[in-house]
């Protein structure tokens, strides 16, 4: 199978599913993504959002909405 490449989650579509990879950004935005459980290795999936506007996604068994500026830093293969 092909290795699965590294992207944005802005860049998922609607019900993809990504691994968190990477979190770019400065220190106050990590760790803001960190307390809502957004960290290397947590599974994403999105529920409603496109390019442009707000992402909703699904983390464990909690929605979050990310503004697609914050979305396109959090890095997800």
């Amino acid at each position: 199978k092909g290795k699965k490449l590294i992207r944005p989650l802005s860049k998922l579509g609607f019900d993809e599913k990504g691994i968190v990879a990477f979190l770019r950004g400065d220190a106050k935005e990590v760790s803001a993504l960190k307390d809502l459980g957004i960290h290397i290795g947590a599974e994403l999936r999105v529920l409603h959002g496109g390019e442009g506007g707000s992402i909703l996604v699904a983390v464990a068994d909690t929605r979050i909405g990310i503004n697609f500026d914050l979305a396109k830093k959090i890095l997800v293969n």
